[in-house]
């Protein structure tokens, strides 16, 4: 119970009416951290599978409306395209930026149960995905070909369910509670962040925090076979279902704007791989090539002079954290002081300006509120009247708020100072060469052919000269771009180009085109490697075998 309180006081626990409004908030606030914390992880968290497909659902749907996943086989934009594909729950439609998440063992693709990752291209037969922070494949590659037609146990990720989050680890969680949740699961969900955790309930389901504090802190221990049936059903929903599909129930509730899935993934047509030249292996290019075909000009540009300081920078970055939990303390402090923004004032100063400890700020308060202002009511020779007691007895709460506003503050200061100092010492000092014209017209070729033809095509690019140097600018552009901004395809490289300066915002056209080029044809290359090694290990397991 005092755990809840906490969360309740410091903003962390939302009741909404109902389920429908509930999950609104969830997908709401799942997609507001996405867009303000591009490079920070999260996970949205429910019991039951009803819920988690959903919330996958609803946040899709936001996301495509707002135009950061592509809808539909022709969408407008660089998106790519979305393709819709065969899973063990039911036909999944992704894109690229989809979050996505392994739902059985594979040894030959090297994932596991509950791996995470997010889908960088999608083709007819196969999606490649990037995993999760330090998670690796046994050979090593944070990158996995999932051949769609052998391996079906795949769902969105963007929620999951509370069992498949053990062990991991996030910045921000949302966790939605429901009457089927005990003790141990709502541990396991309330300690997933590494920041902020925000938990969401309805009213239809809980009629009071006390309900809510009582399910959630109950024990999960069964006590007769009913327990288990009982259990089973609600966790897949099947008291809300009456005979509907999941893709029906995922959508009730959470409003306009999911629209149904196609049946059929559809590819536009490609050409085939033509066979390469033994001299050269451009198209009508002559033996000699002009130096001018291998020269490789500055893309983007390393950073050197800033406008504002790592503290300047760090200090407005923090701000919107504090605030929201000091719009909480400003609530209370009428309550306490006559002149409650004066007193609200000297506080502020004192966390922001001084950097007060916020234990020794919080007790000054709570033992000599007078310090800070005058205290609202009076006392005099028959002690104090009722306004000043009432004063004095939300003292501690404001001190409460104030505590946790400078501790918010510290926190997020150091997080953003830490985080803006790596930035200028590991990312901005990379400078970014694009392709060279020869090896961009050879990676545009490699581009333009089916998923199932890449292969061949790279396996004839190793074999020249002219082709390996293709392949290693490639790995180098994409290398590059994910050392200086985090990923090799940013979604939002024109925001971090704005750290270059002026002179580089026009050319973001052409930074992301080469960008998504060298990263589709680098991941091409892997993938060949990929599938030559399973080849020969699935051959010497034969070898062994006779």
């Amino acid at each position: 119970a005092a755990g809840l309180s906490a969360y309740e006081a410091r903003g962390s626990l939302h009741l909404k009416t109902d389920r429908a409004e509930t999950l609104k908030a969830i997908i709401a606030d799942y997609v507001t951290d996405r867009s303000a914390h591009p490079n920070d992880t999260r996970i949205a968290m429910a019991h039951r599978r009803i819920d988690v497909a959903a919330i996958n659902a609803g946040i899709r749907a936001r996301l495509q409306e707002s135009g950061e996943l592509a809808k539909g086989s022709n969408p407008p934009g660089d998106k790519g395209e979305e393709l819709t594909y065969q899973t063990n729950n039911g036909k999944r439609s992704f894109a690229r930026g989809d979050r996505i998440v392994f739902l059985e063992n594979d040894r030959d693709l090297a994932v596991k149960n509950g791996m995470l990752g997010e889908v960088i291209a999608v083709a007819p037969d196969a999606i490649q995905v990037r995993l999760d922070g330090k998670a690796q494949t046994q050979d090593g590659q944070r990158h996995v070909t999932v051949p769609v037609n052998s391996y079906q146990a795949f769902d969105h990720g963007y929620a999951t369910t509370i069992h498949k989050t053990q062990g991991a680890t996030v910045d921000r969680s949302f966790v939605l509670a429901s009457t089927t949740m005990d003790r141990h699961l709502t541990y396991v969900a309330m300690t997933r962040h590494r920041e902020a955790v925000q938990l969401y309930a309805g009213l239809d389901a809980f009629k009071t925090v006390r309900s809510l504090t009582e399910t959630l802190s109950r024990s999960g221990v069964k006590e007769t076979t009913l327990d288990y049936t009982h259990d089973f059903a609600n966790r897949r929903g099947m008291e809300d279902r009456r005979g509907q599909g999941e893709r029906d129930v995922a959508s009730q509730g959470i409003g306009k704007g999911i629209q149904p899935i196609p049946d059929t993934a559809v590819a536009k047509p490609v050409e085939k791989p033509q066979p390469l030249a033994a001299r050269t292996i451009a198209d009508n290019s002559p033996a000699h090539q002009d130096r001018s075909d291998h020269e490789r000009r500055v893309l983007i540009a390393a950073v050197k002079t800033y406008a504002m300081s790592v503290e300047e920078v760090g200090r407005s970055k923090a701000m919107p954290a504090f605030e929201r939990d000091w719009d909480a303390a400003k609530q209370l402090a009428p309550q306490v002081f006559k002149d409650a923004p004066a007193a609200m004032d000297v506080l502020r100063g004192r966390i922001l300006d001084e950097n007060a400890d916020p234990v020794a700020l919080a007790n000054q308060l709570s033992t000599l509120p007078e310090t800070i202002g005058a205290l609202v009511g009076k006392t005099g020779l028959f002690g104090d009247n009722a306004d000043r007691k009432h004063a004095l007895s939300r003292i501690d709460a404001l001190a409460s708020h104030v505590r946790q506003s400078a501790k918010t503050w510290q926190r997020r200061l150091a997080a953003e100072c830490g985080s803006e100092r790596w930035k200028r010492e590991k990312q901005d000092v990379v400078e970014i060469l694009g392709p060279s014209r020869q090896s961009e017209a050879l990676l545009r070729k490699l581009d333009d052919l089916a998923h199932t033809d890449k292969a061949k095509f790279v396996e004839q690019l190793a074999g020249t000269p002219e082709g390996r140097r293709a392949l290693a600018e490639a790995k180098d552009i994409a290398s590059a771009i994910e050392t200086r901004f985090g990923r090799a395809d940013p979604s939002d490289l024109a925001e971090q180009l704005k750290r270059v300066g002026p002179d580089q915002a026009g050319d973001v056209g052409r930074i992301r085109q080469v960008a998504r080029l060298a990263d589709r044809s680098h991941r091409a290359e892997l993938t060949q490697q990929m599938e030559l090694q399973r080849s020969l290990k699935r051959g010497k397991s034969l070898g062994l075998g006779m």
